[in-house]
């Protein structure tokens, strides 16, 4: 799905990234509750958040709600995606 995304705004003549977000389970749980292995792309950083003009998120949905992964990514860059949409 992020693929599809990345050669759509490339497409359109963009330019994109892929990143990913940082994981908060430890190996062991991953591997006790058999994830599927991360894809090698790059783990956003304060850096890679606020050196970009525009950001699109691809988040998975299960019966309707964000991972809860997701909700944790949200909350620790909540004031740092503020500031960076005011400066926009």
């Amino acid at each position: 799905m992020s693929e599809a995304a990345k050669k759509g705004v490339e497409d359109a003549g963009g330019e994109a990234i892929i990143f990913q977000i940082p994981e908060t389970l430890t190996k062991a749980d991953l591997e006790a509750t058999s994830a599927h292995p991360r894809p090698d792309y790059p783990i956003s950083s304060n850096d890679s958040l606020t050196e970009d003009d525009a950001l699109m998120f691809r988040i998975p949905a299960r019966f309707g709600n964000h991972p809860t992964l997701f909700k944790v990514f949200l909350g620790l860059y909540r004031c740092l995606m503020g500031q960076w949409f005011l400066t926009r």
